[in-house]
């Protein structure tokens, strides 16, 4: 058992789903050729002027109210001024004293060991601000180059108390306001792309210590498996250094995915004297309670509110709703698919049954699906009419994720379409018998359990032309009759 307690606090920045930047009308479009998505305002060439977006404010505000924070109703705008490459202006815009969304609370959940855990994370800050450039190293040539087209785009950088203290929590918070913020509809959160990343704030202490230990930040990880080998690593990395005699600086420190272990950057002796001060170009963005009521009630339906709509409303266990409203995409397409077709547990059956095994054996993708919601409905009614069997739904559900298509038209092309045909289950029920004449003594002299042999060369035989229970209800009307 360590002799130490980890303080941990977050740092996520997330680029908001705006089509323009947040004082140019450039598109905010991910990829593009090198500095395609710049203008002399971006590019901070001289006589340019800001402008405002007031999507990326609305926006903002929107993430606030879906991490329940309150509002500063007057908000100004800082320039934080430091030097470096991809920073064309020389200072980012941002916000110090006065942001617009502060003291919020998210609840986490999680599970160590079997155990499911609970707790509270306070927000003390959301503020908006502009995202640099990037710096491509080209290290053939010798020279670093810059790109500007993610320069401005607009960002909010959600600032956590020190209130996280396993790498599991941190993990569990980062997926709680990415789930969020795409709900809100403010962010993808895509971070394979950068859309979220995040820092990590680290120190120890022990139990009778009075205060917190010196921090270190690690910079930029941007997947939930990074968040957690970073945190467990530099854990370890401090305990080790103090148990050795050693001394904690406070410094800048960067996670090597390759090796899972933290490196030094720059040492920060001191803050950072970033001489922040109001930009005089932009003006301070005010509200009224009636503004922010009317942002409020454009606030879209959160993952609690249809967890308590899918048990309600729809019937659905805790487990089997918690699994849908685990990822956006999932949520929209079950909806889409209950509108539909009206059967709201057959299609979460579906789902969580071989939609999900499909999904997690990466066969197929919810960003990708070659088939919308109504083709799936369909898929899903076909079964529960019996039009098809449940195994066949299957076949007919693989094919439909290999290469798309309507699900009635798979069918009848793999005649897999139940017909009921009468005559044929008969002619096929006589024949079985006639082959089978020592099962059917058998029977008749009591043993029932040679039934299910008799019944499964009947629907092996049959496939496709009626349902099981018509080849049963038949079956033994013949051997009844004999």
């Amino acid at each position: 058992m360590s002799t130490y307690i980890p303080v941990i606090g977050l740092e996520i920045h997330a680029e908001l789903l705006t089509e323009s930047k947040l004082f140019c009308s450039c598109s905010t479009e991910f990829g593009g050729g090198k500095n395609a998505h710049c203008c002399p305002g971006c590019a901070a060439m001289p006589g340019t002027l800001p402008a405002m977006n007031r999507k990326a404010v609305e926006f903002a505000i929107k993430a606030g109210y879906a991490l329940n924070c309150s509002f500063n109703k007057f908000s100004v705008f800082d320039r934080k001024n430091y030097f470096y490459p991809d920073l064309p202006k020389a200072y980012q815009n941002s916000q110090l004293d006065l942001p617009l969304c502060i003291n919020g609370l998210v609840n986490i959940e999680y599970e160590i060991d079997g155990v499911k855990k609970s707790k509270d994370i306070r927000i003390n800050r959301i503020h908006l601000e502009e995202d640099a450039g990037k710096l491509i190293h080209d290290d053939l040539n010798g020279v670093s180059l810059a790109d500007y087209n993610r320069g401005s785009i607009p960002l909010i950088e959600i600032v956590t108390e020190p209130d996280i203290g396993t790498a599991e929590e941190a993990k569990a918070f980062v997926e709680k306001i990415s789930l969020l913020l795409q709900y809100a509809g403010v962010c993808d959160c895509k971070m394979e792309q950068g859309s979220l990343r995040c820092d990590v704030n680290i120190s120890i202490m022990k139990p009778t210590d009075a205060k917190f230990g010196t921090r270190a930040e690690i910079k930029n990880l941007n997947s939930i498996k990074s968040i957690g080998r970073a945190v467990e690593y530099e854990i370890y990395r401090q305990e080790r250094t103090l148990e050795m005699g050693g001394k904690i600086i406070q410094e800048t420190r960067r996670f090597d995915d390759n090796k899972g272990e933290t490196r030094s950057m720059r040492t920060k002796e001191n803050a950072q004297d970033y001489r922040y001060f109001p930009d005089p170009d932009i003006l301070q963005v005010n509200f009224t309670d009636e503004e922010l009521e009317s942002i409020r009630k454009t606030m879209p339906e959160m993952p609690y509110e249809r967890l308590e709509r899918y048990k309600n409303a729809y019937g659905l266990s805790e487990a089997d709703s918690m699994i849908i409203i685990g990822q956006i995409i999932l949520s929209d397409f079950y909806d889409n698919a209950v509108k539909k077709y009206d059967n709201p547990k057959s299609i979460c059956n579906f789902i969580t049954g071989e939609m999900m095994r499909r999904i997690n054996l990466g066969e197929i993708s919810l960003e990708d699906l070659p088939f919308d919601a109504g083709e799936f409905a369909l898929l899903v009614q076909m079964a529960d009419t019996e039009k098809v069997s449940k195994n066949d739904a299957k076949s007919i559900f693989r094919i439909m994720s290999e290469k798309g298509g309507n699900p009635e038209k798979i069918a009848k092309e793999q005649g897999y379409l139940i017909t009921n045909d009468t005559g044929r289950v008969l002619e096929v029920i006589e024949s079985v018998i006639k082959n089978n004449e020592k099962a059917v003594s058998q029977y008749k002299n009591g043993d029932l359990k040679v039934f299910g042999f008799l019944m499964g060369q009947c629907s092996k035989e049959l496939k496709g032309v009626c349902t099981p229970k018509v080849i049963k209800d038949e079956l033994e009307n013949k051997l009844s009759a004999l």
